[in-house]
């Protein structure tokens, strides 16, 4: 029903003060489709490291889609707020893709969606859970990939 759509896998979680800072980034930002903020990456053994560090120092980062596909990493789906009328448009996730967030987040700045990062580490993204992605990775890799339009990617090829 709202205007925007928050993500969140099962096994991770929302740090306090989520709500809070995320909804005065967005009222203070207004006119950005995706917001996405930073997290704690922690393993099983309760290691963390912060997702993104911004060298420069920038209170805030907008990725445009030549950052993403230099690698830059600012776009993570935890606790991601996408405006509900950009994902309709886009036909939301394609199921098809492995990874269908990095599938989404291309397609969304391809199209010219502004994006805009907050420095603040508001989620907890767990490494090595039982997340269906985390669960069958190893066997994804193990095997052969099938791409589209035919493409095959064996392993040692």
């Amino acid at each position: 029903q709202g205007a925007l759509l928050g993500l969140l896998d099962a096994d991770d979680e929302l740090l306090p003060g989520y709500v809070a800072t995320m909804s005065a980034f967005v009222d203070a930002h207004p006119d950005y489709d995706i917001y996405t903020c930073n997290a704690w990456l922690e393993t099983i053994d309760g290691v963390r490291t912060r997702y993104a560090e911004d060298p420069e120092g920038r209170p805030w980062v907008s990725m445009k889609l030549a950052d993403y596909l230099r690698g830059e990493r600012y776009l993570f789906a935890g606790g991601a707020l996408i405006r509900r009328e950009l994902f309709d448009s886009l036909g939301g996730f394609r199921p098809e893709y492995y990874c269908e967030d990095v599938d989404f987040w291309g397609r969304a700045l391809a199209a010219g969606a502004r994006h805009i990062f907050c420095p603040e580490v508001l989620v907890r993204y767990n490494i090595g859970g039982a997340g269906q992605k985390t669960a069958d990775i190893a066997a994804k890799i193990d095997g052969t990939i099938e791409a589209p339009h035919g493409m095959r990617i064996e392993r040692g090829a």
